[in-house]
Order: C-alpha cells, then structure tokens, then sequence
C-alpha cells in the first residue's frame, strides 16, 4: 500500500478533551480547602462554658437564695459556680421552697433571652435538684449538655441527680443503673475541669456502692494524690477502711 499516493486520506486529528484544566484545578482547590475545613473542625474542641451567666436575672435569683445555691447530697460533693454546697439550708425550710421557685422565674426570664447559652439550664438544673425535683433536674442538666457536651458542671450536677434517685429508687436493678450511669457521668469530667475533684470523689464513691473496688481503690489514690492531706481524702479513706472490715 502507498502511503504517498495523492488520493490517500489524512488522519483525523485527536480529539480534544472535553475537561478543562482550569476548571478541575479548581476543583482540586475547593476540595482541599473542604477538607481542611473538615479537618479543622474535627479538632478544634471549643473550651467549655465556666462561670456565671452576666445577667440581671442571675443576680436576682442568687439574691433571693443568699448568694449560692445549697444542694442536699448526702454524702456526695456537690459544687457549682456559686461555690461549695455545704448540704445546709441557709435559711428556713418554710421560705426555702418559695425562694427556689421564685428563683427558677428569675433564671427562665434570663434562659428566654438567652436560649443558646447552656449555663441557664445547668443553673436551673441546680435549683430543681435543690428543690428535690430530680427528674426535672436530670432534665435541666441533659439540655445544657446536649448545647456543650464538655461541661464539668453540667456533668457533675447530673451525676448527683441520677446518685440521688438511685438512693430513692425501690427496685434493686434500677438502683444500680442509676449508679453506673451516674459514674459515667463523673468519668466524663475532664482532669483539667474545675469541677473535676468533686467528680472524682463521688466516683469513688459510688464505685464503692457497686463493688468495683480495685477502679475504686485506684481513683482514691489518685484523689489523694491532689489533695494529699485534705478532709476529703480523709474521707474516702474511711470509707474505704470501712468496706475493707
């Protein structure tokens, strides 16, 4: 065959891609930038909510309960951002119901206009707990930490709530898995937290209450490793003398 021949046909001409090149190095631009964004947001853990909400009502509601709200927890530690609970009313028990219900008012105006801060609902958590209304308390804590899973005092107000309706609760199974569901929520308080100790301590405490009592003769030395020489470590080694009789 002659490819010299004057009636031969030229080759057709490549096709030409139907991509653009600029248009998928874009792409490849956009999708990295995404990923980065992912990846970003993966690990950036925003620090969690600590202190008082800097509002009126807040004020007024620590006003009519004489500056911090006392919590009734046997022998658990309760703490919050007003301070310690020394497990004592402050004032009588006549106006202590009144006062915590007005209380809960003041805290709702200022929860209404501020819907997405999470340390309403944690402090109305504390008042409903003071006010012996556990379940709502339970409640209260679980929506402050559905906004901030994070949070060491939402955290350990629940754990509290779910200790105390364990010690009311008349079925033994139930009474158990209120424990343990109370221990998961002080083991989820971070070390650095401030209310980290308190957590520690009702953990071993209830751990105690199940039986676990090798994880619960290791978190009291590591108690005690903090606080070397306080009531509270004191406390603890008492009750784990006690269970060792």
């Amino acid at each position: 065959m002659d490819l010299d021949r004057p009636d031969s046909k030229p080759a057709p001409p490549a096709a030409k891609p139907s991509w653009n090149t600029r248009a998928v190095v874009l792409f490849v631009v956009i999708l990295t930038l995404l990923m980065g964004i992912g990846l970003a947001s993966s690990l950036y853990r925003p620090a969690p909510p600590s202190g008082l909400p800097s509002d009126p009502s807040v004020v007024a509601a620590l006003e009519l309960l004489g500056g911090s709200i006392e919590v009734e927890a046997g022998d658990l530690r309760f703490a919050s951002s007003t301070g310690e609970s020394r497990g004592v009313p402050n004032f009588a028990d006549s106006a202590r119901a009144r006062r915590l219900t007005e209380a809960a008012f003041r805290l709702e105006q200022g929860r209404a206009k501020h819907r997405f801060d999470p340390r309403f609902d944690c402090l109305l958590g504390h008042v409903a707990l003071a006010s012996d209304r556990l379940e709502l308390a339970e409640r209260r804590y679980r929506a402050a930490l559905s906004l901030t899973p994070r949070y060491g005092e939402a955290r350990l107000g629940l754990g509290v709530a779910l200790a105390r309706q364990a010690a009311t609760d008349g079925e033994r199974a139930s009474e158990r898995a209120l424990r343990l569901q109370a221990i998961a929520q002080f083991a989820a308080v971070e070390e650095h937290d401030p209310f980290y100790r308190p957590a520690l301590y009702d953990r071993v405490l209830l751990l105690l209450d199940v039986g676990r009592m090798a994880e619960a003769r290791r978190l009291a030395e590591h108690y005690a490793s903090l606080e070397p020489g306080s009531a509270w470590t004191a406390s603890l080694r008492r009750r784990l003398e006690q269970v060792s009789i």
